[in-house]
């Protein structure tokens, strides 16, 4: 079972024009500010009366004006039973005395508006619950622990108007979302009607972490659209525009100005891939355009004879983390289990927001487990290699963390996965476009052992292993492991070719 397979993929219809179809560039995870509130309430609840309070209504009913003594011998009541029950329905408001004659209230005709001949009554019941808002949307929340990794995510921004009057805001959004919070929660369903809401205390604020697609049209891969449904759909997903809403600004702060050092990324992923790129190189230059145009027309599938493809989109999108097990299944055939690296290198490229999502730890921990042969054999533990000092969600997510060339070889938009001896993923995070683009990550995924060797080479001028920014392992063990890992490559008899 690939434990990177996080939901079926839809593959674009050849017949699809260019123009329409749809790039999964990236998923982000994000918080989503929310708040927990006391609120007290009433609700009014169907309930029956007693079977001589609810004949006495009926008579009234289909008899108005008749007498408290007719009554008494309709019933074989004395005087004291018959003062008994009509007091109580007078006392309720459902019955008039006139001069000893019983008439039927306005509220006690509506206890048959619905043409039944039985009575219907509620009761009032006050009540004081906790419930969870979102601060954005102000819809249901659900209240979840953060883990260190999800605390580490960026966080969505309210509006601060909406926020400053948060408790009138749920008010109005309980009354909303009643039905759904609290009576169909009871089992069984009741019947019940809320009334008033009395008072709405805010208690705890904390995030609640949500999956976020990133996506964009062919012909525009740099104007990119949030998309929540992963999480929600239909009325759920108009309930909180407010939060894609914010969520598209959160994508804005994402983007970056084209960069002439993008050119010399995209020239070093030909020399890595030199027959795959052949059709996009003219005078020794990649034409970015003409390889992003292929790479979304392809289907880019790997097969045991087609050890490279090209791919769009971050390894955690979820056609290309399901390519990304592919390769790996397919390196295992030919590298014996004894020569398995200990560890693989994750070059980070300088940009907003990489790898802030949960399916970067769901990645790392199936490239860890593919190397494992049995229970005895130790799995692979990830090092991000880091220009710079490394975010916190990368602090959490890598065992390890070293320091990059990326930036000084003018490399910064370039991505290098490298499972020594086995796989490599190459991505250059680039604009596209004119102006400002969310980066649009463009590049390839091979097993083949010659490209895995380039990139072996590649990340040996990225890689500084005796500058640790973050260790579980002392620098000289981390240095020695790292020299390792990079020195040489496992044989093997793959085809000579990277295409």
């Amino acid at each position: 079972m690939n434990p990177m397979d996080f939901r079926s993929e839809s593959l674009d219809d050849e017949a699809v024009a260019y123009s329409e179809k749809e790039i999964e560039i990236d998923v982000i995870d994000v918080l989503v500010p929310c708040r927990k509130y006391a609120i007290s309430y009433k609700v009014a609840e169907l309930g029956k009366v007693s079977l001589t309070s609810e004949f006495l209504l009926r008579l009234v009913y289909t008899v108005e004006g008749v007498s408290e003594a007719d009554v008494a011998a309709y019933f074989g009541f004395n005087d004291a039973e018959v003062a008994f029950i009509v007091n109580e329905m007078d006392s309720l408001g459902f019955l008039d005395r006139r001069q000893g004659e019983l008439w039927l209230s306005l509220a006690g005709r509506e206890l048959f508006k619905y043409g039944s001949d039985e009575p219907e009554i509620y009761s009032i019941e006050a009540r004081s619950e906790q419930y969870c808002f979102d601060l954005i949307s102000f819809a249901p929340a659900e209240a979840d622990r953060l883990s260190s990794f999800e605390a580490a995510l960026p966080e969505l921004k309210g509006t601060p108007e909406k926020i400053a009057v948060g408790s009138k805001n749920v008010i109005a959004a309980f009354k909303r979302y009643f039905d759904s919070v609290v009576r169909r929660t009871l089992l069984p369903a009741s019947r019940q009607t809320l009334c008033t809401v009395d008072l709405v205390t805010p208690l705890k604020r904390y995030a609640d972490a949500t999956t976020m697609l990133v996506r964009a049209k062919a012909d525009s891969p740099g104007i990119v659209e949030p998309d929540f449904s992963d999480r929600w759909s239909g009325f759920d997903l108009d309930d909180r525009a407010d939060i894609v809403n914010s969520a598209a600004m959160l994508l804005k702060t994402g983007r970056v100005f084209p960069n002439l050092l993008d050119a010399k990324a995209f020239n070093q992923l030909a020399m890595l891939a030199p027959e795959i790129m052949a059709d996009f190189t003219k005078a020794g230059d990649v034409r970015p355009d003409a390889l992003l145009r292929e790479t979304t027309r392809r289907k880019g599938q790997l097969r045991i004879d087609r050890p490279t493809t090209l791919i769009v989109g971050t390894l955690f999108t979820d056609g290309n983390a399901r390519r990304l097990w592919q390769a790996l299944e397919y390196s295992a055939r030919r590298v014996p289990h004894s020569l398995l690296p200990e560890a693989f290198l994750w070059q980070v490229p300088i940009i907003p927001y990489w790898g802030t999502t949960r399916r970067l730890l769901k990645v790392s921990e199936a490239i860890s487990q593919s190397a494992a042969d049995d229970e005895t054999q130790e799995p692979m533990f990830p090092i991000g290699v880091v220009a710079g000092s490394p975010p916190r969600h990368l602090g959490v997510a890598f065992d390890d963390v070293i320091s990059s060339r990326g930036r000084t070889l003018g490399l910064g938009s370039l991505e290098l996965l490298l499972v020594p001896g086995r796989i490599a993923a190459v991505l250059i995070h680039a604009a596209f476009g004119e102006g400002e683009s969310y980066p649009v990550p463009l590049g390839i995924l091979s097993f083949d052992p010659n490209v895995v060797e380039r990139a072996t080479g590649l990340m040996r001028d990225l890689a500084l292993p005796a500058k640790t920014s973050k260790s579980s392992r002392s620098s000289q063990e981390l240095e020695a492991i790292v020299d390792r890992l990079l020195s040489a490559t496992p044989e093997s008899d793959a085809p000579e070719s990277d295409g």
